[in-house]
């Protein structure tokens, strides 16, 4: 009897090893096809900065200044100020140190791959560091690489440089010496998240749930003074963070530091009143800098850099393609229909599964003592992190942009899959009903690992393989070969025009998706739409994608949308076919249209009726 239990149990641990053994196999190949693959992608459309989608130019020219800055003033102020702090100026910079060298050696055909290249880097380090800070065994981190690599829209940031990537770096980093130092309040861990912050505001709403809870872990450990004390470093420590990656910050930060520094040195002497007057004095300089840029602001016109930042971030939420009717359901309705898989009933059933998974470990984590409990804990932690930074986004954003959730579903997948990890491999023998309740959880831990898996195999995998697949052919496409035959039309008009007038010409682009760089005879300089100043007289202009729409296929749930009508109306009153007689005081003549669908038009007087 015993033999043949024994031999049972022998055959089970062989087949559970090969069972792991060809996972691992497959999750390798699939990882390393996925790379080959966004290197394939990547290198194509690197014709120049005219080929760039928009996100993808702003990096590209913003690094472009700093490498190529005429003189020192020049390039310090690219990398303190820009006149752009939508993202960090450390998204700039740090891109500018990599395409360096491939910009040197290889002009913009490089700096455009290092780019991307930065992205994919940045984004591989990120979900390493989640894997081995979450994960103890082998494995489970491979299969978690896995799992992060094939994400939704993992193939949008591997291949569209934005400030995401370097922020996920940050925070992975944050997460990960934050966990190491068993939530400690030290100040070299709190750095990374002011980076990550700073690098895009969108993760502040993290900022909160991991101080509360190193709060927590600190006060068991350390007192109530002491953690005090600490909670004024980690703050600190967070906002020289965020003052590191938005530059025009350091000023108001070095201020105040000063200021709090001298005060506490002289006025806060006394215990036990001294640690809670110095963090009481940390949020007092903190509101002063915020008030005072507002009253400079207010009463005297003059902007700060923490008005700048402040104004193109918290307060620029706004976007030409929100829509009225998007909001909190919308986002749910997205989420469960779309952003997981396409079948929604799968999605149904993974959410329910991962929130009972949850849910039963907290519950027999209750009498598994303190340590147990407090690893679950963590976890749960980073889970409603990351369902925090969905419920922003679900409240705040008016459009369905998907790759808004990455990094907070990154969170919640690292932290139930380290979860199920926990339930698989780690669970402690219980008797009676614990044992039933440990049997339970096990089991749809094991269940939600092989969903996961089969929903990446058969769904995201193959899906970013087609992103990339896609992307890999951009310059191949009818699109792309109208838009680079108008490039060259456009070009080589510009110069006849500028001769015509015998002058370097001023050229606004309105809509056009490729055009030549500024040269002898010309300057180009673009603005967003829809364009409404149709009025400001301007020499010559570049625009697509008005004349061909109808007022009444306009999208009425567009937050612009008025906008977008008296663009229509204006374009209507203002411009002329080639010849037409202007009946205004000025008018703008429709010269030639190019293949792509772009117009040339120039500014000419007129005469009144």
């Amino acid at each position: 009897m015993f033999k043949a239990y024994d031999k049972n149990m022998y055959l089970l641990k062989k087949t559970k090893s090969l069972i792991v053994f060809f996972s691992s196999f497959l999750f390798l190949f699939c990882i390393v096809k996925v790379y080959m693959s966004v290197f394939i992608a990547n290198l194509d459309l690197v014709d120049g900065k005219f080929a760039l989608f928009m996100d993808e130019q702003s990096l590209y020219t913003g690094v472009e200044k700093i490498l190529d800055s005429e003189n020192t003033q020049t390039f310090l102020f690219y990398v303190f100020d820009g006149n752009a702090h939508h993202y960090g100026r450390v998204f700039w910079n740090i891109n500018a140190i990599i395409g360096f060298i491939p910009e040197r050696f290889f002009g913009p055909s490089g700096l455009i791959l290092s780019g991307r290249t930065s992205g994919v880097l940045f984004l591989s380090l990120s979900f390493f560091l989640f894997s081995i800070t979450f994960l103890k065994n082998w494995f489970f981190r491979l299969t978690t690489f896995f799992v992060l690599v094939n994400a939704p829209f993992s193939s949008y940031f591997m291949t569209m440089p934005k400030p995401e990537p370097v922020q996920m770096f940050f925070l992975a980093l944050f997460i990960h010496l934050l966990k190491k130092n068993k939530f400690s309040l030290k100040k070299n861990a709190w750095v990374f998240l002011g980076l990550a912050v700073g690098t895009k505001v969108s993760v502040l709403p993290l900022f909160f749930p991991a101080i509360m809870f190193s709060t927590y872990r600190n006060l068991l450990s350390e007192g109530f003074i002491r953690t005090l004390k600490k909670i004024t470093t980690a703050i600190g420590s967070f906002l020289f963070g965020v003052s590191l990656a938005v530059p025009v910050l350091i000023k108001p930060f070095a201020v105040s530091f000063l200021i709090y520094k001298v005060a506490g040195k002289f006025f806060l002497k006394k215990q036990p009143m001294k640690t809670l007057n110095g963090l009481a004095l940390l949020f007092s300089f903190l509101f002063t800098n915020i008030f005072y840029s507002i009253i400079k602001w207010r009463y005297f016109g003059q902007i700060t850099g923490l008005n700048t930042w402040f104004t193109q971030t918290i307060l620029n939420t706004g976007h030409g393609f929100d829509i009225i009717d998007v909001g909190f359901f919308s986002w749910v309705k997205y989420f469960f229909n779309q952003f997981i898989s396409p079948f929604p009933l799968l999605n149904v059933l993974l959410v329910l599964c991962a929130g009972a998974l949850v849910f039963l470990t907290i519950k027999l984590s209750k009498a598994q003592g303190r340590n147990r409990k407090s690893l679950v804990l963590e976890r749960v932690v980073f889970l409603l992190s990351g369902l925090i930074l969905f419920f922003v986004i679900f409240l705040t954003a008016n459009r369905i942009w998907g790759h808004y959730l990455f990094p907070g579903f990154c969170l919640i997948i690292v932290s139930v899959i380290s979860v199920c990890e926990m339930e698989v491999l780690y669970q402690k023998n219980q008797v009676g009903k614990r044992e039933t309740l440990k049997n339970t959880t096990s089991k749809l831990a094991s269940f939600f690992m092989v969903l996961v898996v089969a929903l990446v195999i058969g769904s995201w995998f193959p899906q970013n393989l087609y992103e990339y697949k896609k992307l890999a052919s951009r310059t191949k496409t009818k699109e792309y070969k109208e838009n680079y035959n108008s490039l060259y039309q456009i070009k080589e008009a510009l110069i006849t025009l500028s001769k015509d007038k015998n002058k370097k010409i001023n050229v606004t682009n309105i809509g056009s998706p490729f055009v030549p760089d500024d040269g002898e005879f010309f300057s180009i300089i673009g603005l967003e739409r829809p364009f409404t100043k149709w009025w400001g007289g301007f020499e010559v202009l570049l625009v697509q994608g008005i004349r061909e729409v109808p007022i009444e296929n306009l999208n009425k749930n567009l937050f612009n949308y008025s906008y977008r009508v008296l663009e229509k109306k204006e374009y209507n009153k203002w411009v002329i076919a080639p010849n037409e007689p202007c009946l205004a005081d000025a008018c703008y003549e429709r010269i030639k249209t190019f293949e792509n669908g772009t117009e040339l038009l120039v500014l000419v007087s007129g005469k009144k009726l």
